[in-house]
């Protein structure tokens, strides 16, 4: 109870050794917000782990972005899911290093609000561990992904992260984010002769392969012709005939089949 009397000044004169003698009824009962907002840097990297996990998640959300930014990742995952869910701030997810954000835990990304999974930088979504992905919750994929950070997972977070159900619960502006950065490039292989490639970043930007709900690329017919007439003038032959057909299950490489005169076949290969 002595503790609840102390006051902000009190507080913060308080040494980092003293801090860290706190019980955990001491900081579960009596700290309030206004003594925790008190609270130096370095008094809030001595808490125990043990400590962290007894904080009210009101006490949680005290925590000034600067402190919770030098919180040691074992202080991280020591917050407890209830004070991830209910305690966390968006302003403090900004604030988390890209160690921090790798270091939580599955259960605890599993416990992120929709506001702040929107908060976590591009740049710490981009470095989140496959597991961690796959631990969103399809009301957080749906509700709290943005197409920026869609544009920013890499591809083995695509590849081996996201789910069936993800996938399938991505919005329609979130699936379009996935073919950002899609590029296409041609390279073809004329009976055996292998010819120099054709950049297709143009005919990529104008006629983007679309991704169904299932992960499928769908090649449309205007990409077709377009990748088999920078074939053909590549090569220096006329195209005689449209592409057979491609698609590619869980984000792969494609091919286009064209038909050039004077050949039995050539392939343009090379979506990515």
């Amino acid at each position: 109870e002595h503790v609840v009397a102390l006051t902000s000044a009190h507080i913060h004169a308080m040494t980092t050794a003293a801090v860290a003698a706190l019980t955990t009824a001491q900081v579960a009962q009596g700290l309030n917000s206004d003594q925790v907002a008190a609270l130096t840097t370095g008094q809030v990297q001595s808490f125990t782990v043990a400590q962290i996990a007894k904080l009210t998640t009101e006490n949680v959300s005290a925590i000034e972005t600067v402190d919770i930014a030098v919180l040691k990742t074992n202080q991280i995952q020591a917050l407890t899911t209830t004070q991830v869910a209910q305690g966390l701030t968006s302003d403090q997810i900004v604030a988390l290093t890209t160690a921090q954000v790798q270091s939580l835990t599955t259960a605890q990304v599993a416990k992120l609000t929709t506001g702040n999974i929107a908060a976590i930088e591009t740049v710490d979504i981009a470095v989140l561990k496959t597991n961690q992905i796959a631990a969103l919750t399809t009301t957080q994929v749906q509700q709290g992904l943005t197409s920026d950070q869609i544009v920013a997972l890499t591809t083995a977070q695509v590849q081996q992260g996201l789910t069936t159900a993800q996938v399938a619960a991505l919005s329609t502006v979130n699936l379009a984010a996935l073919d950002e950065g899609f590029d296409i490039n041609t390279a073809f292989n004329v009976v055996g002769v292998a010819q120099r490639g054709v950049h297709g970043q143009k005919a990529a930007a104008e006629l983007r392969a679309q991704r169904n709900r299932l992960g499928v690329i769908e090649v449309p017919d205007g990409l077709a012709t377009q990748a088999g007439s920078d074939a053909a003038e590549e090569i220096g032959v006329d195209r005689i005939g449209g592409f057979v057909g491609v698609e590619d299950h869980r984000f792969g490489a494609a091919q286009i089949e064209v038909e050039f005169a004077g050949f039995e076949d050539a392939v343009c290969a090379g979506i990515h």
